[in-house]
């Protein structure tokens, strides 16, 4: 199963997430890494003198987007939460509409205790991909410990239509059946179950 999910497969899995990695163009095209004096701390950075007075629209190029997301995994896996949501920050800098990323630093906010910057950013996810699987499982969760259920339910309702769509044949439907059971186990019988 590892083999399948790719490289960062094995990281994901250890922290629950059943996102895939951002995706390399985000590094592609961009020199990052390492600046004319040669790299920045531990290869995070631009380095060079004057790093710190790049101009806004610039700034983004700070960190390398990839490895920053690697490290960010890392932590989280490590239970190295509020260092998690800045090195998921780093790279959203690069590629603010990356749903995985946004998702991952979801995950770090719920760590830190943060809930509804948590749902933002679950939210965020699922602007740039509606259908995302990990993030609607932990919208609708989330939502649930916020005490919105109308909007947990909601969130539910999208999953088991998937699920119903894809009929268990398509390439989500051990993930779209797993979350439809972990949020209805979490949600409760639904209303018109209990009528």
């Amino acid at each position: 199963m590892i083999m399948r999910l790719g490289h960062f497969g094995a990281a994901m899995v250890l922290v629950g997430a059943l996102a895939t990695p951002p995706a390399v163009s985000l590094a592609q095209g961009l020199d990052i890494g390492q600046g004319a004096a040669g790299g920045g701390v531990g290869g995070r950075g631009m380095g060079g003198a004057g790093g710190d007075e790049l101009p806004g629209s610039v700034d983004a190029m700070r960190y390398d987007p990839v490895a920053e997301y690697k490290h960010g995994l890392a932590d989280l896996q490590a239970g190295k939460f509020a260092r998690a949501d800045n090195e998921f920050g780093h790279a959203l800098q690069a590629d603010p509409a990356n749903a995985d990323t946004l998702y991952m630093r979801g995950k770090a906010k719920t760590g830190e205790g943060d809930l509804k910057g948590a749902e933002r950013l679950y939210e965020k996810a699922l602007g740039v991909d509606a259908l995302k699987i990990p993030a609607l499982r932990e919208s609708a969760l989330t939502l649930a410990k916020l005490g919105q259920a109308d909007k947990a339910q909601a969130r539910l309702a999208v999953l088991k239509t998937s699920n119903t769509a894809c009929g268990g044949t398509c390439p989500q439907a051990s993930a779209l059946k797993d979350a439809v059971a972990v949020v209805q186990a979490a949600l409760g019988p639904s209303p018109t179950a209990a009528n």
